[in-house]
This record gives structure tokens, C-alpha cells and sequence, in this order.
């Protein structure tokens, strides 16, 4: 991800970066003025953070010039680990607990200011080095965001460690799909003959992108229904193994059964229609069983009729009760 990008676009993505953080900030507040907050609504908003967390990395990697490279691999893979153990932890504490800075509002705060930074002075800072030695500076930035990010993940295992001790090994177990994910990335990148992570970055995000946000749907989904969570999904798995199959195939070969590029975008085409049907059918089941309408309020001003809240002790604040006529059906895969 690399070439010129023009400054009025750099300083609109970082005004329209901003607007999006707080339009994410309100939404919640505006649900409960309205009375429409439901368990739907808290899976539109992490959907849409989920998703919108490879677009704004790539659009960011693009500004810094940080090329086709591990340099964009990278920052890809420190917003999505704390976003996942952020919503890890809170699965298992039955909260949300940010610290005083964090990467949802701070983070996305610094992103919009270096869009418009780079406008301003220009995409040559980046590629330069004027702050530590001869290490350009998009470099040592990454480097910076990547202890931060490390550190916001530890925080959300060390939480989850101290507060479900009791569960702490089984809470460790489902950090396995995310593993999975960055695993199978990993590899590719590495031993991709045809190096498809470097001539299609773009894409290859957004193939991990779309089974991130997946992903992390499914946790939101185990949390608000008081459901075990289910992370490693057929559909997710069986495109990682023809992913790292072929890539082992090809490397021990000496060259690509099938062409790489076309590949990827077969895999990136099954991941939008896989994604696709989860958000349909959650939509379709989580409207179902509330009673309600998906971006429509009722004309009485009572959205939604909550039971009182699970007394069980590991029940989620936003859990409801289902009658046996109405339980969810098994999310799909």
C-alpha cells in the first residue's frame, strides 16, 4: 500500500475518521433516549467497529507509505488482537471495562490526527527519518503502536486472569480462533511463492478482514444470548486449510498449482457471501425474537420489553429471557 495520496483526501479521511468515533460514541446514548436499545443493536455496533477496523488500517498503512510489506501486515494484526481481547474479556467479566486511554476512543483519536498530520506536511515525512536514527519514521511508529497494542491485550488477559480464575484455561482456549487467523496469515505471508501478500495486499486484508469481523460477531453473540462461545467455525477453517494448503502445496513444488491472485479472490468472494449470511440470519433471528424491526422504532416509543435481568451468575447485562417458542437457532457456520 504505497503512492500518492492527495492531502485534501488524507485531511477529509481524518475529519470524517473523527466524525465516525463520535457518531459511535452516541449511538448508544441516542438507543436508550429512544428506548430502542436491544442485544441487536450492541451486534450493529461492534459489527460495523469489527469491519471498519481493516478499513481504516488500510487506509492508514496507505497514508504512512508502508508499502506491500510485513509493515502493513502488521499493524492490521495489532488493531485486530485487542479488539478481540477486549471483547474476549468481555464475555467472561460480563462488562466492558476501558481503561483511562484505549485504542476505541484515543486510539481511533490518534488515526484521525495522523490523517490530517500527513495532509498537512505531507506523505515525505513518513518515508523519512528525522525522529530515531536511520529508522524511517512510519517504521518507528509501528513499532510505538505495536507496544501499545501489546500492552492493551495483556491488560485484557491479565483482567480476565484475576477475575475468572476459575475459568481462566478455558477462557485461554478461546483465544485459539484468533490464533488460528493470525497463524494462517503468517504462513502465507511467508511462504506464499507468488507472494500474493505482497502483490494483493489490499485483498488479502480483506479476506482476513471479513473472518475477523465474523469472528468477533460470534463472540458478541455467545455474550449477549448467554451462549458458549463457538470460535472455530467450519466455514472459516475450511477456507484457512485450501489457504495454507495451497500454499504448502506450492512451496514444496516450486510453484502455484493454481494461480495465487485467482485464488485469493475466490476465497475473498465465498468470505463475503459467508459473512453475509451470518448478518442475515442473525438479523432475521435477533428481530424475531424481540419482536422488533431492524432500523425502525416503534410508534409507541417502547422498543423492546426486557425481563428482568438473568440472575444467574455468569448472565450477561444484556441478556433477555427466550420462550421455548422462540429460541435462537444454532448461528450458522
Amino acid at each position: 500500500m504505497y503512492g500518492h495520496v492527495s492531502p485534501w483526501l488524507a485531511i477529509l479521511t481524518g475529519v470524517f475518521t473523527f466524525v465516525y468515533l463520535n457518531f459511535d460514541n452516541i449511538d448508544g446514548k441516542q438507543a436508550r433516549k429512544t428506548k430502542s436499545s436491544s442485544p441487536l443493536g450492541l451486534l450493529f455496533d461492534h459489527g460495523c467497529d469489527a469491519l471498519n477496523s481493516t478499513v481504516i488500517v488500510t487506509s492508514l498503512c496507505t497514508v504512512l507509505q508502508a508499502g506491500n510489506t510485513e509493515f502493513s501486515l502488521i499493524p492490521f494484526i495489532m488493531a485486530i488482537v485487542p479488539f478481540y481481547t477486549a471483547t474476549w474479556e468481555e464475555y467472561y467479566i460480563n462488562g466492558l471495562f476501558l481503561p483511562a486511554i484505549h485504542g476505541a476512543s484515543e486510539g481511533v483519536v490518534l488515526v484521525s490526527l495522523l490523517f490530517i498530520f500527513s495532509g498537512l506536511v505531507g506523505q515525505e515525512f513518513w518515508t523519512s527519518a528525522t525522529l530515531y536514527g536511520n529508522l524511517p519514521n512510519n517504521i518507528l511508529l509501528v513499532y510505538v503502536l505495536a507496544l501499545a497494542s501489546f500492552y492493551s491485550a495483556a491488560s485484557n488477559v491479565v483482567t480476565v486472569f484475576m477475575k475468572k480464575r476459575d475459568r481462566f484455561g478455558h477462557a485461554v482456549g478461546n483465544l485459539s480462533p484468533l490464533t488460528f487467523l493470525v497463524l494462517t496469515l503468517t504462513i502465507v505471508h511467508f511462504y506464499s511463492p507468488a507472494r500474493i501478500s505482497e502483490t494483493h495486499t489490499r485483498y488479502f486484508l480483506y479476506f482476513f478482514g471479513l473472518h475477523f469481523a465474523k469472528l468477533a460477531t460470534h463472540l458478541q453473540i455467545a455474550h449477549v444470548a448467554t451462549e458458549e462461545f463457538r470460535g472455530l467455525r467450519r466455514t472459516s477453517i475450511f477456507l484457512y486449510i485450501v489457504f495454507i494448503a495451497h500454499t504448502a502445496a506450492s512451496a514444496i513444488l516450486g510453484g502455484s498449482i493454481f494461480p495465487e491472485d485467482q485464488l485469493l479472490f475466490v476465497l475473498l468472494g465465498l468470505s463475503v457471501l459467508v459473512y453475509a449470511h451470518l448478518v442475515v440470519n442473525v438479523v432475521i433471528q435477533f428481530t424475531n425474537v424481540l419482536n422488533i424491526r431492524a432500523f425502525c422504532l416503534k410508534t409507541n416509543g417502547s422498543l423492546i420489553n426486557f425481563s428482568q435481568k438473568n440472575t444467574a451468575q455468569n448472565a450477561s447485562p444484556f441478556s433477555y429471557e427466550l420462550t421455548e417458542s422462540s429460541k435462537f437457532a444454532p448461528p450458522p457456520p
